[in-house]
């Protein structure tokens, strides 16, 4: 399989081509092809964000602040291929659903289930309505599907839809709707709530939270504008990164909110920038952001950010670039599910995880060194 590597701007060879995790230097980020985001909010919500480096705190299980050494590895495709999909994660599996699919990109209903312990997909109940672009995640058992495209690409196909899915009665149930339209954004859990960021739609430059036990959503100031993101969970925040910046191309921007105090927190960017792309914590609290597409092509660089040290690393590239994604963890692992292989519509049934790769054993140095035996032939001994 050829691999298409992509080097983000400034990062030398030798680093990008390592095979684990090797920690960078970040600072401000600039290159021609992403241009600087602004230094400060413009939209009228300056008060709720402050400037920041590290944010949350470590895993109890967890005080390394190195990266282990990772390694990807194949799953079993999906049965159907799929891009601009969502993904959701309950115990040890994987639920996928929506997207465009073969033939001539049209629009899927298509809703299954990864066992990550099998390694296996089983068809479950079809989406309540065909949509790309849509967001997931998971709450109180149960998978959360909000927005998405039914039609075109513009913000009058954007749904304000959601969904939640009963994985013990394979049943769908329509939930209140959110605030507006949205598309091409991303929603996290953490907490009994549901927050919706970025995307395309109405009151784009706004979060809409969701409260799972009230049955309600509330308003809240967004993070910066921008759609084909990716978000995360960890250590109690909800971490924002990268995507397209409403006419300011890809981008690398790291935000976190914190909802005790209701504020953003701006944090190093990415070294590197991407848009249509995906992200999801492991276990350890570290972020992986991964795929994206432009200038062309499709990425397969693999960014990771830890929240307790406050900086980014570079890890082994995705084995297959593709963007379109939907980006999971289970455990220790990483999981990228579908995903279109060339820039524009397409589409491909790929499962490939990534995983840390234990360190080889190291020499006993308390035993005796094995004798050297020289034979010494004008003489005719050893």
């Amino acid at each position: 399989m050829t691999k298409s590597r992509r080097r983000a701007p400034g990062i030398p060879a030798a680093v990008a081509a390592a095979a684990g995790a090797v920690a960078i230097a970040v600072g401000t980020w600039a290159s021609p092809d992403r241009p600087m985001p602004p230094p400060a909010r413009t939209d009228g919500h300056d008060a709720g964000w402050t400037a920041g480096a590290a944010v949350g705190a470590a895993p109890a299980d967890r005080d390394d602040p190195t990266p282990a050494a990772g390694a990807w590895h194949t799953g079993a495709g999906l049965p159907v291929a799929l891009a601009e999909i969502a993904g959701a994660v309950i115990d040890q599996a994987i639920y996928v659903g929506g997207g465009f699919t073969p033939p001539g990109g049209s629009v899927a209903a298509w809703f299954g289930r990864y066992d990550t312990a099998d390694d296996a997909w089983a068809k479950l109940a079809d989406l309540p309505v065909a949509v790309h672009h849509p967001m997931m995640a998971a709450a109180a058992g149960r998978v959360w599907l909000a927005g998405g495209y039914t039609g075109a690409l513009n913000a009058s196909t954007a749904t304000r839809r959601l969904d939640a899915y009963d994985p013990a009665a394979n049943r769908w149930t329509a939930m209140p709707d959110m605030p507006g339209r949205r598309a091409a954004g991303f929603m996290v859990a953490l907490d009994g709530r549901l927050y919706v960021v970025g995307g395309i739609g109405d009151a784009e430059d706004r979060m809409w939270v969701y409260d799972v036990a009230a049955g309600s959503w509330s308003d809240a100031p967004g993070p910066t504008k921008r759609e084909h993101l990716g978000a995360a969970v960890s250590g109690g925040r909800v971490y924002v990164v990268a995507g397209r910046g409403f006419g300011r191309g890809n981008t690398g921007v790291l935000e976190a909110y914190d909802p005790a105090a209701g504020t953003w927190a701006r944090l190093p960017d990415m070294p590197g920038v991407c848009g249509g792309c995906s992200a999801a914590a492991t276990a350890d609290g570290r972020i992986h952001v991964t795929g994206g597409e432009g200038g062309g092509r499709t990425y397969d660089d693999h960014f990771v950010y830890d929240p307790a040290a406050g900086a980014w690393s570079v890890a082994e590239p995705m084995p297959t670039a593709r963007h379109g994604i939907a980006a999971a963890a289970v455990g220790a692992r990483f999981y990228v599910i579908g995903g279109g292989l060339k820039q524009g519509l397409d589409h491909s049934t790929l499962v490939e995880w990534w995983a840390p790769v234990a360190p080889g054993p190291l020499p006993d140095l308390t035993e005796a060194p094995p004798r050297l035996r020289v034979y010494l032939p004008h003489q005719g001994r050893e």
